[in-house]
């Protein structure tokens, strides 16, 4: 903590000299003070994330905190997780009865609604973390299970995170990831029917699993981003990579791929 905190003290006070020697006119006229500040505090935010990744904007006065939503007469469930900084793990096995059973490292706020036969749960993170964030040992770690008979359409947005998405024993028909500057690994449902999937990423790195006996389809729009497809099962075509057998198979995952720069891998 020592350390951490001179480095902060260290950049406040460049930052502050800078400000300083501007307001008194001795710098040249056409020196732009915030063109270096800014690049000043990214590098700042790099290195302290290099030191302690998944851990920036954590807040230490956060609470953690456990969930569980109930069962009720809904026929399908959409989850949506608007998460920052720490790390995601969703998986099945929530016991019977039970919609959601989580715990929230950090805290967490919840919002439930009920449509006609759906039940949409919004969780995110309860307040904004400080711009020079006080680091703890705990983190924002989400750990979440859900039910796993139940139709589920999964919404996650998260920044600079690491994440495990094992839907593998889930009933996930939709599944949209918006992610900034994350690992994230998806295991892909194992019996869900047709699945569909859109991934978008900046500067991430995306890992995800299909099944063996799940059928696939890849379709990508990349900037600069490495796209790696496992070309043995999922043959390129004129405008995809797909599995033979895509369009009869009574599990599929349809994947649409749009992403800056980083990796994005298809196992």
């Amino acid at each position: 903590m020592r350390g951490r905190t001179f480095f902060f003290g260290a950049a406040l006070i460049l930052v502050g000299g800078l400000l300083l020697v501007d307001n008194m006119g001795l710098l040249p006229a056409n020196f732009n003070v915030w063109g270096v500040l800014w690049p000043v505090a990214l590098i700042a935010m790099g290195i302290m994330w290099m030191v302690r990744p998944g851990r920036m904007m954590v807040n230490r006065n956060r609470q953690d905190q456990a969930l569980t939503l109930r069962l009720d007469t809904s026929q399908r469930a959409r989850l949506r997780l608007h998460h920052g900084a720490g790390e995601i793990h969703l998986q099945g096995g929530a016991a019977a009865g039970v919609l959601l059973d989580g715990h929230f490292a950090g805290g967490v706020e919840s919002n439930v609604r009920q449509s006609a036969d759906e039940t949409l749960v919004d969780l995110r993170v309860p307040a904004p973390a400080p711009f020079f964030p006080d680091y703890s040992d705990g983190g924002m770690v989400w750990q979440i299970n859900l039910a796993q008979e139940l139709p589920f359409s999964l919404e996650v947005e998260t920044g600079a995170s690491r994440n495990t998405l094992d839907l593998r024993a889930l009933q996930v028909r939709e599944l949209l990831l918006s992610t900034g500057a994350s690992d994230t690994e998806i295991y892909f449902p194992q019996a869900a029917g047709h699945t569909h999937v859109v991934l978008k990423s900046g500067a991430a790195a995306i890992t995800a699993h299909v099944p063996e006996g799940v059928a696939a389809r890849v379709q990508a729009q990349s900037g600069m981003a490495t796209i790696q497809v496992d070309t043995e099962r999922f043959p390129k075509g004129m405008d995809a990579y797909q599995s033979a057998d895509f369009a009869t198979a009574a599990n599929r995952v349809d994947i649409h791929i749009e992403t800056g720069v980083g990796s994005v891998k298809i196992i």
